[in-house]
């Protein structure tokens, strides 16, 4: 019991570094876009959507290099559900304003969307081959590319020198680190908590580990919707989605090719299809987000818990 209670103790204290040291990495982004001339989104689909994505990295690395791929697959996976379900839900919810987009950033949306939900097609032999996690690390090249040759690079008003901007980086790399550490404090402990109370691992990896692995992604939206940056936010939700399911997915399944497990990939993947076919259709047809989506996504996360402990309890 004391152990337990030390889990939540470190925990929590590890959730206070992470809000914090996410908000020095909002600051230190809005001003390196204004020295670069990059917008905030494009900001949050390349460099905060890539850093905040490091724990979920470590992970897939250390599961693959112990045959534990699907720890990964279900972080990975899960990470995406919980990213567009709960933390976009919660930042609509919260938002001060609706989310309204023009027609370009709604195309721009759409596309990396499509991208992140077309890796579901190297599941339906049932195995993940050493060819297939480099066609995945190649739709991530894809993805960046499409992103520099964007229109995102604008011209805006630049008060940052070139001094402020080299500062600003390092306390970006730096706050980063926190956050990164932090997190993995957070892992730690949480998995902590679910191995003490009996919860399984397969269960982990789409739930407790995605959740805590996607704590940067929620530290740095609650940090947007305190600054009112909805750019940043949405750029490194749907940026994180697109990296966790090419570029880490790849790289886990390059280092060992494995066969993964269909029934929590299909569990997932329905909850992915439903939680991101829901904002594509509220884009399409409304070109904005109002606080009764964040709800309804919100909703759908809780079903995907249900849904995720009776698969785990019935494959048990």
């Amino acid at each position: 019991m004391f152990e337990l209670l030390l889990s939540f103790l470190f925990l929590v204290i590890s959730l206070l570094a992470l809000s914090y040291s996410s908000k020095i990495v909002l600051e230190s982004a809005e001003k390196l876009a204004s020295y670069f001339g990059f917008s905030k989104l494009a900001i949050g689909f390349i460099l905060i959507s890539l850093l905040t994505s490091l724990p979920e990295l470590s992970i897939a690395i250390f599961s693959s290099a112990t045959h534990n791929n699907n720890i990964s697959l279900g972080d990975l996976l899960g990470s995406n559900v919980t990213n567009i379900a709960l933390i976009f839900g919660i930042f609509l919810y919260f938002s001060a304003k609706e989310v309204k987009l023009n027609r370009d950033k709604i195309n721009q949306i759409l596309l990396y969307i499509f991208i992140s939900i077309i890796p579901i097609l190297f599941f339906i032999d049932s195995s993940l081959t050493f060819s297939e996690g480099l066609v995945l690390i190649l739709f991530y090249l894809f993805f960046l590319k499409l992103l520099l040759d964007s229109n995102e690079r604008i011209s805006i008003g630049n008060n940052v020198d070139k001094k402020e901007a080299a500062k600003q980086f390092l306390i970006l790399l730096a706050s980063i680190f926190v956050v990164l550490i932090s997190s993995e404090f957070a892992v730690g402990n949480a998995v902590q908590i679910a191995n003490e109370l009996n919860l399984f691992q397969s269960f982990l990896g789409g739930t407790i580990i995605a959740l805590s692995t996607s704590l940067p992604e929620l530290a740095i939206t609650i940090s947007a919707i305190r600054k009112r940056v909805t750019d940043i936010a949405l750029g490194n939700l749907i940026g994180s989605n697109v990296v966790n399911i090419t570029l880490l997915l790849g790289l886990n399944v390059v280092i060992n090719p494995f066969i993964p497990n269909i029934e929590i990939a299909t569990a997932i993947f329905s909850f992915i299809f439903i939680s991101s076919g829901y904002v594509v259709f509220k884009l399409l047809t409304s070109n904005k987000l109002v606080k009764k989506d964040g709800l309804v996504l919100f909703l759908v996360y809780i079903v995907y818990i249900i849904l995720m402990s009776s698969v785990q309890i019935g494959l048990t």
